[in-house]
C-alpha cells in the first residue's frame, strides 16, 4: 500500500502519485470547492477536511480513480488493491482526501506568496491613515514600506491578522495609525437612489440619511475607501454631488 501520496493541482483535476509504486492515480475535484476549503492558498495540507466539512459529493466531480482521464481509462484493480488495499473506488478517493497532501511547485507557491503580501498591503492601506497628513496610504506605498522592513510572509496565517502585525511593525518606521473617517455626503436628488445603491456597500457604517430634497448622508468609512468613494460620486452625478470629511478618528489596537 501507499506509503505517501502527493498531489498535483492542475486545474479541475488532482493528480496523486502514489510513492511506493509509483503509480499515478487521478481524481477530480470541483476547483471551486476545494479552493474554498483550504485555510492558506498554497501550503501542504491534509485533504481529510474537505470530506468533513462537505458532502463528498460537493466535493468530487466523480467517485471514480483514473490513471488518464483525457483517455478515460479506470485505474486498473490489481492497481486500486496494490496502492489502497481495496478495489472500491470510493474507499480510494476517501483514502486520496485523508491522506493526500497537496505539492506546489515554487513557481505557485512565489505567486501566492507575492499575491498574499499584496493582499495584506491592500488591508493595512484600506485601514490606516498618515496621521500627520490625515489622509490614507496608497497600496504601493505600504507594500514599499513593508519591504523596507523586510516583512515575511507567513503562508500558513490569513492576510488580516498578518496586516495587524504589519502596522505594528510599521509603527516604528513611519507615521501610521488604525483609523476610521467620519464623512458626509450629497447627491442631487435626481440620481440618488441610483448611486446611492453603488456608495452604500462602501460605508463602513451610516449615521444619519436626509432628504433636502437631495439625499445627505452622514457616515464612517475605512480610509482607503475615500478616493474611490469620491470618484464614484463625482463621475456617476457628473460633478454635482459631493464627499465631504467630517473627522477622522484614530483607532487604537
Amino acid at each position: 500500500m501507499c506509503s505517501a501520496l502527493f498531489f498535483h493541482n492542475d486545474g479541475c483535476m488532482i493528480f496523486c502519485t502514489c510513492k511506493s509504486s509509483g503509480i499515478r492515480h487521478i481524481i477530480r475535484f470541483f476547483v471551486l470547492h476545494l479552493a474554498s476549503s483550504l485555510d492558506a492558498p498554497f501550503a501542504s495540507f491534509s485533504l481529510v477536511r474537505l470530506c468533513s466539512e462537505k458532502d463528498i459529493d460537493e466535493v468530487l466531480q466523480i467517485h471514480t480513480v483514473y490513471n488518464n482521464v483525457s483517455k478515460g481509462q479506470v485505474a486498473k484493480t490489481a492497481d486500486l488493491v496494490k496502492a489502497f488495499g481495496t478495489d472500491d473506488h470510493e474507499e480510494a478517493c476517501l483514502q486520496i482526501l485523508a491522506k493526500g497532501e497537496l505539492q506546489v511547485s515554487k513557481g505557485e507557491r512565489d505567486a501566492s506568496i507575492e499575491g498574499l503580501f499584496k493582499e495584506i498591503a491592500t488591508i493595512v492601506s484600506t485601514k490606516c491613515i498618515n496621521p500627520d497628513t490625515q489622509r490614507p496610504y496608497t497600496t504601493s506605498q505600504i507594500e514599499g514600506a513593508m519591504r523596507d522592513i523586510h516583512f515575511s510572509v507567513k503562508p500558513t496565517q490569513g492576510a488580516k491578522s498578518q496586516a495587524l502585525h504589519v502596522i505594528r511593525q510599521l509603527k516604528e518606521t513611519i507615521a501610521i495609525e488604525r483609523a476610521q473617517m467620519s464623512i458626509k455626503i450629497m447627491l442631487p436628488k435626481k440620481d440618488a437612489k441610483r448611486v446611492k445603491a453603488l456608495v452604500v456597500p462602501m460605508l463602513a457604517e451610516i449615521e444619519e440619511e436626509e432628504w433636502t430634497p437631495d439625499l445627505e448622508l452622514t457616515a464612517n468609512i475605512d480610509p482607503g475607501i475615500y478616493r474611490t468613494l469620491d470618484e464614484t460620486i463625482q463621475g456617476e452625478t457628473r460633478g454635482q454631488g459631493s464627499l465631504d470629511i467630517l473627522s477622522v478618528t484614530n483607532l487604537h489596537d
